[in-house]
């Protein structure tokens, strides 16, 4: 551009000349004495542009509507075209979500899918390590009392077991028997006392009242049924450990032979024996309370079974997709999933249980089975559904229930590794996962004891026996497994991250009865 035609643009009518321009010939670098600071101009004019700003209907950070959306000023067809054919003018990329998030959800939904099998790849661990407990009552226990009471009573071999170089030995010995027949005794005596209980009188009580009622109860005893079971485990591990403090005591050799060294340990035997009555009795009022409810709960079971209206049936079954609000709609830890798994797998063990008990009752019912069927397959869906939607909610990826499997198999290479028995109710492993089979057994025992009497010797023999055989191959299939998964795990110990250790870690001290803090 040329200076006249500068000059031109300068003066033409529709742009006035401003006095203080730098064309203008009145231009002046410095301020008049009389006239404003140029800053000072400058902030009138931001402050009014501001104010036009606050007072206009749109935002000064919008723009028009044409330039964001050019089918607003575009024709019908092209209007047509982009929403009903999907074409676009090939700006793409503004619509579509991010990649990661595509990615994330993707993962989400193959999660979903890989839940249920490996949840049953724990449950079913779960499920056997509770056969495993519960054969143990009826088979390896009074072998293991018989056995003792051999070994510690016959003179042959307590004359070989009592000198000082065998002591330990001896008192291991001491503490087997005793621990073991205390737990026989309380499953003897619940079993006995559950004779009393005219079990067609509670039958038909029951299925006099409503449905409403029934309902009510049931969900009554299956609450208590948790509460005791998780009083009981405290209980049963203090008798255990006091009986066997107590008979360590009094096998161990005291050199001092002073009369107030002599008094000292008289009253100390006397507290510990104190102690071991006082928790018998207990363990004793709890197992009979605790095998109660679970004799209510199998008949009331019977009852909607045996029902011709199906309400309560329904209403039963309807319990179970109950749990779906009470679980899926919370934020759980890896530990709370943990307890949740492990108190599925108890709940299916024990309604496999009461199936068998109520077979024998019922002498094989066909509609025993198909009713029973249902309410499995119900429970089986309603626990794939809650946990693959509690992973899904809380980002939990479905790899942690083979840290829980391990978990597991770590406790049972633990647990058989011990030769010293100081527990009642069950091992380690059963405390784990929240499963007190001794109220459970004293049940199968009173339904059982009957048809078991009235069947042949030979056909008892043979009977117990065949249990026997179930229960030692159920043992070493359980310590097998439970070997090479715990071998596998420390071979690859250097690939898992450090993340996958810590989590097991934790893991480890987690019990089903626990509770867990929110900073855990």
């Amino acid at each position: 551009m040329t200076s006249s035609q500068e000059s031109e643009i300068s003066t033409s009518p529709g742009t006035p000349e401003r006095p203080d321009s730098p064309a203008s010939p009145n231009f002046k670098t410095h301020n008049p004495p009389n006239s404003e600071p140029i800053h000072r101009r400058t902030q009138i004019i931001r402050r009014h542009s501001t104010d036009s700003a606050l007072h206009s209907p749109l935002p000064p950070a919008c723009s028009s509507p044409s330039a964001e959306h050019p089918s607003y000023t575009a024709s019908p067809v092209l209007f047509l075209a982009r929403n009903l054919l999907g074409i676009d003018n090939g700006n793409t990329s503004d619509g579509l979500e991010d990649a990661l998030s595509v990615a994330t959800k993707r993962r989400g939904v193959y999660n979903l899918i890989q839940v249920p099998m490996r949840l049953e790849r724990l449950i079913t661990l779960g499920q056997v390590i509770c056969l495993d407990e519960f054969l143990t009552l009826f088979t390896y226990l009074p072998l293991r009392v018989v056995l003792s009471f051999i070994r510690l009573f016959n003179p042959y071999s307590f004359k070989k077991a009592r000198p000082t170089s065998s002591s330990s030995q001896y008192r291991t010995c001491c503490i087997t028997w005793a621990v073991d027949t205390l737990h026989l005794t309380l499953l003897i005596i619940t079993s006995l006392s559950l004779r009393f209980f005219d079990i067609s009188w509670i039958y038909h009580n029951i299925r006099g009242q409503s449905v409403i009622k029934l309902y009510v109860v049931f969900n009554v005893i299956e609450i208590f049924d948790r509460l005791c079971s998780s009083f009981g485990v405290d209980i049963l591990d203090s008798l255990g450990w006091t009986t066997a403090s107590a008979v360590q005591f009094y096998t161990r050799q005291h050199t001092d032979t002073n009369s107030s060294a002599i008094r000292a340990r008289a009253l100390q035997g006397l507290v510990l024996v104190s102690r071991v009555a006082f928790d018998y009795t207990f363990a004793l009022i709890y197992i009979m309370i605790h095998a109660t409810l679970l004799l209510t709960w199998v008949v009331t079971l019977n009852v909607a079974i045996n029902t011709q209206n199906n309400a309560l049936l329904t209403l039963l079954v309807s319990n179970n997709f109950v749990e779906l609000k009470g679980a899926v709609f919370k934020s759980f830890k890896v530990q709370n999933l943990f307890q949740i798994a492990c108190s599925d797998a108890v709940e299916r063990f024990q309604l496999c249980v009461f199936l068998v008990v109520m077979l024998i009752v019922t002498n094989a019912d066909e509609k025993l089975f198909t009713t029973f069927f249902v309410i499995v397959v119900c429970e089986v869906i309603v626990d794939w559904v809650k946990h693959a939607f509690v992973t899904k909610f809380n980002r939990i990826s479905p790899n942690v229930y083979r840290q829980f499997v391990l978990v597991i198999c770590d406790d049972i290479a633990r647990s058989k590794s011990q030769s010293v028995v100081r527990s009642i109710g069950g091992s380690g492993i059963s405390k784990r996962i929240g499963f007190v089979c001794l109220p459970l057994a004293a049940l199968f025992t009173r339904m059982s004891i009957g048809p078991f009497l009235g069947l042949p010797k030979v056909g008892m023999l043979a009977l117990w026996s065949s249990l026997v055989a179930i229960k030692t191959a159920v043992s070493i299939s359980l310590i097998g497994h439970s070997w090479r998964r715990t071998r596998d795990s420390r071979s690859s110990v250097e690939d898992a991250s450090e993340g996958d250790a810590t989590w097991v870690q934790k893991l480890m001290q987690v019990e089903r009865y626990d509770l867990i803090s929110k900073n855990a």
